[in-house]
């Protein structure tokens, strides 16, 4: 699990740590949660295995899909023929039924070249079935040459988030930049005033470093934070506004 605030870079350390694992032999497939598409069960997961087979090609999608191609037919929708995955609205029936699903999409998976590394970028906004599967998985794979790898905003994470899942795991968190780590992005003349202004947000640093001393906040910050109050929800977006002013 690889946890860090807004801006803390999360989805560009996941970026290199893949493509230098891929480099490597490894075969990396990668979901992305989404908050427009949090109902749709097992977006990103049908997605991270939809791209893989897209760029493995007919004959490899074949043999990875096997006999559980019938199962995960209604997720998977057009996509073995290169289309995009169309999920189903809701995940329907018993438990048992979701077991069945969880248990296919973990034996493709078994069937996928290894090793295997399936990256999950913004946990945080994973749907119940998606947390679920993720929870799912993670106890299955201590069986398995597959290494499941997910990053979330802590502070944005929801009472679906599979964070429970990974309580036994190596937890990595991306804590604010010291001041060796703001010399070596800024330089040295400007470290320590930016380092104080940003907090240590790598974000905040390298767009403040980038904007005219002499004027008001950069804008990508602004919108950075109003976005992030909007996403709290109206009545506590308010107080924050109201916070910030006092």
């Amino acid at each position: 699990m690889i946890a860090g605030e807004a801006g803390m870079g999360k989805t560009h350390l996941l970026s290199v740590w893949t493509e230098h694992v891929r480099a490597g032999g490894a075969t990396v497939l990668t979901g992305h949660c989404e908050e427009v598409t949090r109902d749709l069960p097992l977006q990103a997961v049908i997605s991270a295995i939809t791209d893989h087979l897209r760029a493995a090609g007919p004959g490899e999608t074949e043999r990875v899909l096997g006999p559980e191609a019938q199962v995960l037919a209604p997720f998977l929708g057009s996509s073995r023929t290169g289309a995009s995955p169309q999920p189903l609205p809701t995940l329907r029936g018993s438990v048992v039924d979701h077991l069945v699903v969880f248990a296919a999409l973990m034996r493709v998976l078994r069937r996928v070249p290894a090793p295997t590394v399936l990256v999950m970028d913004d946990a945080h906004f994973a749907g119940s079935a998606t947390a679920e599967w993720i929870a799912y998985a993670a106890r299955e794979a201590a069986a398995m040459p597959l290494l499941l790898v997910c990053a979330q905003r802590p502070e944005e994470a929801g009472t679906s988030s599979p964070e429970a899942a990974f309580a036994g795991a190596e937890t990595v968190l991306l804590a604010p930049l010291d001041s060796a780590a703001a010399v070596e992005i800024v330089g040295a003349e400007r470290a320590a005033e930016l380092l104080l202004r940003s907090g240590g947000n790598p974000l905040l640093l390298v767009e403040l470093a980038a904007a005219d001393p002499a004027a008001e906040l950069p804008r990508s910050i602004r919108d950075a934070v109003i976005a992030r109050c909007e996403r709290a929800g109206p009545a506590a977006a308010a107080t924050l506004r109201a916070a910030a002013l006092l």
